[in-house]
């Protein structure tokens, strides 16, 4: 079998069989995310996925509960280079996701915690993991406008600069009301 360093994201769904370390390493943008969440958070990254509407993060990844009857397209075996290993205890789990885009290649996906150990070939297949209907947006289409207006309001007021322009705000006006009682 011929080398390769790279996965395609077909157009549609992707499957595909990830390690997970069970002791996953602490990260401090992970604190109080479930396991389930991290996986589909890094599939998401992985596969370079942009959200739909105004889905979150990682919500168009699917934990599958079992293994999938699709032939197998790509191993991490066949990457070129250094072996992939994790530094711990680890178990595979199935993800699948739904890649709105066109199809692409991404580097092979792997880092301390997670690895891609091989892709289902989704082409020419019947199995229902990847011949369902797409997975619908959080909201629709009709809400994402208003939530992407929402989010341009709301963002500046969230920023640090925002949070000081109001908490400036609000010591002028208790300054006032201390001022405005004790002249009385």
């Amino acid at each position: 079998m011929a080398e390769i360093n790279t996965v395609p994201i077909f157009e549609g769904w992707n499957v595909w069989a990830v390690w997970q370390k069970k002791d996953l390493d602490f990260e401090l943008d992970a604190v109080g995310l479930s396991r389930d969440r991290r996986l589909r958070l890094w599939t998401h990254e992985a596969a370079d996925l942009s959200p739909s509407g105004i889905d979150f993060k990682g919500a168009d990844v699917e934990i599958l509960p079992g293994s999938p009857d699709l032939p197998v397209s790509h191993r991490k075996e066949e990457v070129a280079g250094p072996a992939m290993t994790l530094d711990g205890d680890a178990e595979r789990r199935y993800v699948r996701f739904f890649n709105r885009g066109s199809q692409r290649n991404r580097p092979w996906p792997h880092d301390s915690n997670y690895v891609l150990d091989f892709m289902y070939d989704p082409r020419n297949s019947e199995a229902p993991e990847v011949t369902s209907p797409p997975p619908e947006t959080t909201l629709g289409g009709a809400a994402s406008a208003v939530g992407e207006g929402a989010a341009a309001v709301l963002k500046p007021i969230f920023q640090p600069t925002g949070i000081w322009i109001i908490a400036g705000a609000a010591a002028v006006v208790a300054v006032a009301v201390v001022v405005g009682k004790a002249s009385r």
